[in-house]
């Protein structure tokens, strides 16, 4: 992920600090990175690194104290949702509204037509594999289910970056797997820009084009590994196990020891 013309996020010496009761706490330092068009990339990095923050400056939901943030050449000064689409850790789904009237609301509030953001809605209700729960209500849902609303809500809008924090990290491993493979195929199939924070080696192993490690706080990127793999994957194949102790063997030099668990999984 070098310097091309086809990057669609472009990231220039972005740091952050934050001031707390006269103190400086620095979260970021100088961080450089460009994502191409299309690809998929994971982050990965120590607890506590700065992650979510970084990707809520990607959104233009923080401000950077230094450093800037270009998505499609233009600067990113606050949130873009023609352009920029972010998937959180909790769903957040309306309560009271249904499964395609939580997945209509960006529609609702950029003031689409009723006919129009209802045949939206359904296309993207049918991509994430939800036909027949339209008129279901969150409660009456699974989590895995939940998730995939969020991820048809902001796929309606059709950004051209879709940015996920953690989205799976409520889930039983089972349902995270098969929501990371259906991720897998919805990206495929629409062909956008992801970047995905996840704290498992394994899931951005799996998942990416692309994982970028970054360091211990003040978090900068240490490396960028291309998993050159096709797709589908198996984690359990070799290549796989070797690039998940490769990531594994760079993250672990910015973990204190005493934090270090059993390895890459």
């Amino acid at each position: 992920m070098g310097s091309n013309s086809t990057a669609v996020i472009v990231v220039r010496g972005v740091s952050k600090f934050f001031e707390y009761k006269g103190k400086r706490l620095e979260v970021l330092r100088d961080i450089n990175l460009e994502v191409e068009r299309g690809n998929f990339v994971t982050i990965v990095g120590p607890s506590g690194t700065g992650k979510s923050t970084f990707l809520s400056i990607v959104a233009g939901l923080l401000r950077p104290s230094s450093g800037k943030v270009f998505v499609d050449g233009v600067p990113v000064e606050g949130p873009r949702p023609d352009r920029i689409a972010m998937v959180f850790q909790d769903h957040a789904l309306l309560p009271w509204r249904t499964v395609i009237k939580n997945v209509e609301f960006g529609l609702e509030v950029r003031g689409v037509p009723k006919e129009e953001r209802r045949s939206r809605a359904q296309k993207y209700i049918d991509l994430v594999g939800l036909s027949g729960f339209e008129d279901y209500y969150p409660s009456q849902i699974s989590g895995g289910m939940k998730h995939r609303v969020a991820i048809a809500r902001a796929l309606v809008l059709e950004p051209e970056v879709l940015l996920m924090d953690e989205p799976f990290v409520s889930l039983d491993e089972q349902t995270r797997y098969l929501l990371g493979s259906d991720l897998v195929k919805i990206w495929r199939r629409t062909g956008k820009t992801i970047l995905f924070v996840t704290h498992s080696i394994r899931e951005a192993c799996t998942l990416a084009t692309h994982v970028v490690i970054f360091t211990k706080r003040p978090a900068s990127v240490k490396e960028v590994v291309k998993v050159d793999a096709d797709y589908p994957r198996d984690p359990e194949d070799t290549l796989m196990a070797s690039i998940r102790r490769y990531v594994w063997n760079k993250l672990k030099e910015e973990i204190p020891q005493q934090e270090i668990g059993g390895g890459p999984e």
